[in-house]
């Protein structure tokens, strides 16, 4: 089967369905007009849902019925993209065996991985309103590019930020809480949230991932997220659910040790 399709676009979607690279395989399904991929990581620290449209990314009808699975995409797929000048491209799929990106004179094959080695998301037939949410927030532009870069710039060295809640106060935090002299910075989010005091550490680069996915959404469709902050009592646990506002496309972080 031969079909053409747009190079930023298909990157794009990688994107989205692995997290910024934060997941190291990728399903994408082509049908009935729409993108699919639901993944989650080898640590079950991230989890992708995304159910978006085929907006000229690959050029199938809605009646073609198409599954590509890679592993390691940052290495095996996004270098042989990254070559090809031309904005859209020629690609030659060979069922359950590889595909053949064309453009002017360039030949590149990228083969496929074994659907078996896939790890698929959890989440996927869970509804977002199951979670036990305690407070929710939009994504700004204000947010992103304000508070969270300010978070960015310090939490490179410690690896992993934190969700706390104090004295009704959320705020999200990077330092090290196993060393009482550690530094940190700590930027309020919120006031008035009824909710004990509690403390949760996620995985910073997954946070950074998070937040770069976000803004090439916000820039390039259009899209708002708000941000859902979770706490499970029964396995001490927490959980950022990002979801966009036509629930299109659905990020999850869950917690680390501290």
């Amino acid at each position: 089967m031969d079909v053409k399709f747009n190079v930023k676009k298909f990157q794009n979607i990688m994107m989205k369905g692995t997290l910024n690279y934060s997941i190291d395989y990728l399903q994408l399904k082509f049908a009935e007009g729409r993108i699919k991929s639901g993944m989650v990581s080898g640590q079950r620290s991230v989890v992708t849902v995304i159910d978006v449209e085929n907006n000229g990314v690959l050029d199938v009808t809605p009646e073609d019925d198409i599954i590509f699975n890679f592993a390691q995409p940052s290495i095996q797929l996004v270098p042989y993209l990254e070559i090809i000048d031309d904005e859209e491209a020629n690609m030659k799929i060979i069922e359950d065996e590889k595909i053949v990106l064309k453009s002017s004179t360039l030949n590149s094959v990228v083969h496929f991985c074994t659907e078996s080695t896939l790890r698929k998301n959890v989440l996927n037939k869970q509804s977002k309103d199951d979670f036990p949410y305690f407070h929710e927030i939009k994504v700004t532009e204000e947010l992103l590019l304000g508070d969270f870069e300010k978070i960015k710039k310090i939490g490179t060295r410690f690896g992993k930020i934190y969700i706390s809640v104090e004295n009704g106060n959320l705020s999200i935090e990077t330092t090290d809480k196993n060393n009482a002299f550690s530094n940190g910075t700590k930027v309020k989010l919120a006031s008035g949230i009824e909710i004990d005091d509690l403390s949760i550490c996620y995985d910073f680069k997954n946070f950074v991932a998070l937040t770069t996915v976000i803004e090439a959404a916000q820039e390039i469709d259009k899209k708002e997220f708000i941000l859902k902050f979770a706490y499970i009592e029964e396995r001490e646990g927490g959980m950022i659910h990002a979801v966009s506002s036509d629930d299109s496309e659905q990020y999850f972080l869950l917690n680390r040790e501290s």
